[in-house]
């Protein structure tokens, strides 16, 4: 066959196997059976109007910028030019120069970057704004239906550290960006997509194995497509910013329904795509004062509420919304809110781990009670049902983090609860269980601390009780060393300590003491805080606290010097003489059942005697006084707990309880014998 010298050439399709069934194979048949490109370039969603075309083959700088396309050669030229026709004026056809550098580890995934270099437009010129948002969507991943043309896995490889570059292909393995894949070619293999490597490289790979691995570096250039109509929704196919951008600069100045309408549709589509919190605040805004059709707003308002399955509202979007119902109705919304409250899937930030922690549950409780004050029956019913449900959520969360920045506001907003919307003694119980289980850190159990008594003062029940109990116990086994506090907290420090006096163990309250004592600081921050509240003129009776606290927590602890824990002196009862030192008359001061502190002191086994012999002297009417608690006199109760030294000592400062002696009885009969009560030991004399 001669060749063409003139004219065009035809292209004839038909099948060369027809079994007779059908209609016959013709040219016709053959064209209305085939899509047009650009009609395919139609048919796509906006969003996904961008694609990249791989030219195998890296072109120099120089070249695209004295002749754009030109430069191109003839058979790369001609997919320009037949994008160019299809896509009609719309579509847009740039040249990416761009580099990826592949790193290959023997004993670990091999794995690629790729990055954007230039871009020139058909005439040469280099684009670099365009090149800004291009560079948050751009990906080089290949298309899905892309496949492995060629099976690389040889044990010889590893023998010989550039086998993969000389017999094998590198698996073309970027992560897609949130646009998803663009590169329009049917293999992934970079060496097909990319061309020749330019350079390769040896370095190191550091992981489970120290070892080495080998940069692949290559160079190549791209064609970019993209409709130029759908700018809008691909600069949004970066993710959160570029849609939040989007809102602030073309929709909310303009209140551009339309334009919302096609960003929702970049954003139900694309799931790394989202609108954050207060951009849909202000979406709203706008829906409500819109003059569309009522319908029509409404369906954005649901769209809009569901659009961003892993946003959880704040408290603004929380009332927003309220207002919304308000506007639209309790029914034409009711769907879309208890999807948003109670939808399982918007509970997870992943597929193990909950987005339900407490700031989260207050928010969302903190609605449902504002839902049953708006006077529609079904809402009302529905948010105390939620309420419930919120509660559960909170029980079973496992995201039990609270950082001492946020406590402070999850207790002021409980408190507010409480105020605004009355008590509810299940939620309480939940929300001051979930604080004091979790807090970490001395700061934020005061803070809990704080919120506690106040709800036991103004709502005395057995809830707050049962949470002042399981607060003062959480008090004195706190792992602490330094409590260290500022003079807001001296109260909420006192409160502490008076909660653990009153409703801790015998063995939690020696186990705080011993805390307190640990360190000479901790233990003076303490004594400091006795002493501002009492200047302050607070609401506590400090004498009566201290006094108190060094009966039950103190006085069973002794100090030693040790340069590390900040005690000098060589004396076991150093704390007590400081407790003394801030009130000189603890030791004459008997508490609400009547007992001295000496009383206290003998009835415990580790008091030691120092401390014994300074608080005898303190007070010594104590020594002949009866523990009307026990009814014993204090050598009984030191005798009672084998302490021979503290009885001896206080028979001396009372002899006279025992002046009397033992009656003798001078009968020797036998009868006489039996009367007498004998121990064991002196019958068998």
């Amino acid at each position: 066959m001669e060749k063409i010298k003139s004219g065009s050439r035809l292209l004839l399709c038909y099948s060369l196997c027809f079994n007779g069934a059908g209609q016959l194979p013709s040219a016709a048949v053959l064209k209305t059976s085939m899509i047009p490109l650009h009609q395919e370039l139609n048919e796509l969603p906006r969003h996904d109007r961008i694609f990249l075309v791989p030219l195998a083959r890296h072109y120099s700088d120089y070249s695209l910028r004295q002749d754009g396309l030109n430069a191109l050669a003839h058979h790369h030229r001609a997919k320009a030019e037949a994008i160019k026709v299809a896509g009609k004026d719309d579509w847009v056809v740039l040249i990416i120069q761009a580099k990826k550098i592949h790193t290959h580890c023997y004993h670990h995934n091999s794995h690629t970057s790729s990055s954007m270099k230039h871009v020139y437009s058909e005439n040469g010129n280099r684009l670099t704004s365009t090149k800004k948002w291009l560079d948050n969507i751009i990906s080089f991943s290949p298309i899905e239906e892309a496949v492995v043309t060629q099976d690389f896995s040889d044990s010889d490889s590893y023998g010989d550290p550039f086998y993969s570059e000389r017999h094998t292909q590198h698996v073309d393995c970027d992560n897609p960006t949130i646009g998803g894949a663009m590169m329009l070619t049917d293999s992934k293999m970079i060496a097909e997509n990319w061309g020749a490597s330019k350079s390769i490289k040896e370095s190191n790979c550091y992981g489970h194995y120290n070892e080495e691995s080998f940069d692949t570096t290559y160079w190549s250039t791209f064609l970019l497509a993209y409709d130029s109509s759908s700018k809008f929704e691909l600069k949004c196919l970066s993710g959160g910013v570029g849609v939040s951008d989007a809102i602030k600069t073309r929709i909310i100045p303009t209140n551009d329904i339309s334009l919302l309408e096609r960003l929702l549709a970049v954003v139900e589509d694309k799931k790394d795509c989202y609108v954050n919190a207060d951009c849909s605040r202000s979406l709203l805004e706008m829906l409500l004062q819109s003059e569309e059709n009522t319908s029509c707003v409404i369906s954005l308002v649901n769209r809009l509420l569901l659009c961003s399955p892993f946003i959880e509202p704040n408290e603004k979007l929380w009332d927003t919304i309220l207002v919304v119902i308000k506007r639209f109705g309790w029914t034409t919304l009711e769907h879309s809110v208890s999807l948003l409250l109670c939808d399982e899937g918007r509970k997870k930030n992943s597929a193990s781990r909950t987005r339900i922690d407490l700031l989260v549950f207050l928010a969302r409780v903190e609605f449902s009670m504002k839902l049953t004050k708006i006077g529609i029956q079904s809402a009302a019913i529905f948010a105390k049902q939620c309420v419930t449900s919120c509660i559960n959520d909170l029980l079973n969360t496992n995201d039990r983090r609270i950082s001492d920045g946020s406590i402070k506001n999850c207790t002021e907003k409980i408190e507010s609860i409480v105020t605004q919307y009355g008590w509810h003694g299940y939620f309480v119980q939940s929300a001051l269980g979930f604080l004091i289980n979790n807090a970490s850190t001395n700061q934020s159990l005061l803070h809990v601390g704080d919120l506690v008594f106040k709800l036991h003062t103004t709502n005395r029940c057995k809830v707050t009780q049962d949470c002042l109990l399981a607060y003062a116990k959480k008090f004195a086994n706190m792992p602490y060393y330094y409590l260290s506090t500022n003079q807001s907290q001296y109260v909420s420090l006192l409160q502490s300590i008076l909660a653990v006096v009153k409703c801790g163990s015998e063995e939690e309250t020696a186990k705080f003491g011993e805390r307190c004592v640990f360190q000479h600081k901790s233990f003076c921050s303490i004594l400091k805080a006795f002493e501002i509240v009492e200047s302050a003129a607070q609401n506590i009776d400090c004498f009566s606290l201290l006094r108190d606290f060094m009966n039950r927590c103190l006085l069973q602890h002794s100090t030693s010097p040790d340069p590390l824990r900040g005690w000098k002196e060589n004396a076991p009862s150093t704390h007590i003489h400081m407790c003394f030192e801030r009130y000189p008359t603890l030791a004459l001061s008997a508490d609400a059942a009547g007992r001295f502190p000496l009383h206290h002191a003998v009835s415990k086994s580790t008091v030691p005697y120092e401390t014994l012999e300074f608080i005898i002297a303190k007070n010594p009417a104590a020594a002949t006084s009866p523990d009307p608690v026990s009814n014993m006199y204090p050598f009984m109760a030191a005798a009672s707990v084998n302490n021979a030294a503290a009885t001896f000592r206080l028979l001396q400062a009372g002899p006279d309880l025992v002046s009397g002696g033992i009656e003798i009885v001078n009968d020797n009969s036998a009868e006489a014998f039996k009367k007498r009560k004998r121990t064991p030991s002196l019958e068998g004399r």
